[in-house]
C-alpha cells in the first residue's frame, strides 16, 4: 500500500507528465506550422516583431474561401500561428521546467529538461532572428537544426522519465 506521501508523490509526477506531454504535441504542431511557414515562404512576408505589420491580429487572416484555407494555405494565417505556438511552447517549457524542477528527483532527468528548455528559448530567438533578417539562410538552416536537437531533447527526456518509473 501507498502512504498517501507517496500518493501524492505520483500525482505531483504524473501532472509533470501531462505538461511535458502537453509541450511536446505543442512543439510537434509547431515543427508542422514551420514546415508550413517555409513551404509558403512566409518568412519573408510580415518581417517586425511582435507585430505583424502594425497588428497584433493581422487582418488578412481571414482572406481566403474556404475559412479553413486560412490555418494551411494562407502566409498571414500561417505566420500567425507559428508565432503563437512559439509563444506558448515558450511559456510552456518554462512551466515544465518549474514543474520539473519542483517534482523530479533524479538530476540527469532535471538536467535535460534544463537543456530542453534552453534549447527553446534558443529556438525562439533563432525564429525571431530569421524573421527580421527577411530569412537569412544561415539563421533558418540553425532555426531548424535547432529543431532537431529540440525533438531528440525531448525523446531523451521521455525515455529517461520512463526509465524512472
Amino acid at each position: 500500500k501507498f502512504s498517501m506521501v507517496q500518493k501524492v508523490r505520483e500525482e505531483k509526477v504524473l501532472s509533470f507528465l501531462r505538461r511535458f506531454d502537453l509541450l511536446s504535441v505543442i512543439f510537434v504542431m509547431q515543427v508542422v506550422y514551420g514546415a508550413f511557414t517555409a513551404g509558403l515562404n512566409a518568412g519573408h512576408v510580415y518581417n517586425t516583431f511582435p507585430l505583424m505589420a502594425g497588428e497584433w491580429f493581422p487582418k488578412a487572416f481571414f482572406d481566403f474561401s474556404p475559412w479553413w484555407a486560412n490555418f494551411f494555405d494562407h502566409i498571414a494565417g500561417v505566420q500567425f500561428i507559428h508565432r503563437m505556438l512559439g509563444w506558448i511552447a515558450l511559456f510552456l517549457a518554462v512551466a515544465v521546467y518549474i514543474h520539473g524542477h519542483n517534482t523530479i528527483a533524479d538530476q540527469e532527468i532535471r538536467w535535460w529538461i534544463g537543456i530542453l528548455v534552453v534549447l527553446i528559448v534558443l529556438q525562439f530567438l533563432l525564429g525571431v532572428a530569421t524573421l527580421l533578417t527577411h530569412v537569412l539562410i544561415p539563421l533558418a538552416s540553425w532555426h531548424q537544426v535547432n529543431a532537431t536537437l529540440i525533438l531528440l531533447a525531448m525523446v531523451h527526456v521521455r525515455f529517461l522519465l520512463r526509465r524512472a518509473k
